[in-house]
């Protein structure tokens, strides 16, 4: 979450929307967020846990333990990540180009969905994937899941109710591109649902069962969340910083 505004107006805006939300911070569209070495130090000082994710560089997972009833507990002492996050329906509302009930509605369709994709993802996913309290993470699972069978098997092996749950992380995806931020991952969705579409054109699938089509083109896989677009804001700093340096 950025700083909050200077004006009081705003201010309370910021308040009541992200205290309503948290969804920056409880695993909706990021995995983790990247810390130094000195925020790893003070966030130990407040029992918010870290973890070594290269040599001098950290980071704290997400679902963010500090994160209570939507309420930042760290607030004044969170990571220069977290700050630099601007989110996009804070910005709208911010300038009325979104009524606050109206963000507050574009919230809580976000939250419905988060608790309608959860249990259908994990079900999805082999035994040993389907534990993670953050849906940013089971997505992503779900796609190089999905995608393996494809890149193995062709997208002839994808079952009707595949292919329903791929469409529906499409729309949450989708949701959080136009509201919040632009995740990566939506771009993969629809690369891998145009395959499986085209390989099934002309056929028709039946639930349970898959297409009789099995030679389509692939999509290519791709690393699991952290891969260029999913970074936070500092990875990405960092990332185009260490370009500039080769």
């Amino acid at each position: 979450m950025a700083d909050p505004p200077e004006s009081n107006a705003q201010s309370d805006v910021a308040s009541e929307l992200c205290t309503a939300c948290g969804l920056c911070c409880s695993g909706a569209f990021f995995y983790r967020v990247v810390v130094t070495a000195a925020e790893s130090l003070r966030l130990a000082e407040l029992s918010v846990p870290t973890h070594t994710y290269r040599a001098n560089e950290f980071r704290m997972l997400e679902p963010c333990s500090a994160l209570v009833d939507c309420t930042c507990t760290i607030y004044n002492h969170r990571p220069q990540d977290c700050r630099d996050f601007d989110c996009r329906l804070l910005s709208a509302a911010l300038s009325q180009a979104v009524s606050i009930d109206r963000a507050l509605e574009i919230i809580g369709t976000a939250k419905s969905l988060i608790a309608s994709l959860t249990p259908k993802i994990s079900s999805a996913l082999p035994a040993n994937q389907q534990e993670s309290n953050n849906v940013y993470v089971l997505l992503s699972r779900l796609f190089h899941h999905v995608n393996g069978s494809v890149n193995k098997q062709g997208a002839g092996s994808i079952t009707i109710q595949q292919r329903h749950l791929l469409a529906k992380a499409c729309d949450y995806l989708s949701l959080i591109a136009k509201h919040f931020r632009s995740p990566s991952l939506l771009a993969k969705y629809r690369a891998l649902i145009a395959t499986i579409d085209a390989a099934n054109s002309g056929c028709r699938l039946t639930a349970g069962s898959p297409s009789p089509v099995t030679t389509p083109a692939s999509v290519q896989s791709e690393p699991t969340p952290g891969g260029k677009g999913d970074l936070p804001p500092g990875e990405l700093r960092a990332a185009s910083q260490q370009r500039g340096k080769n």
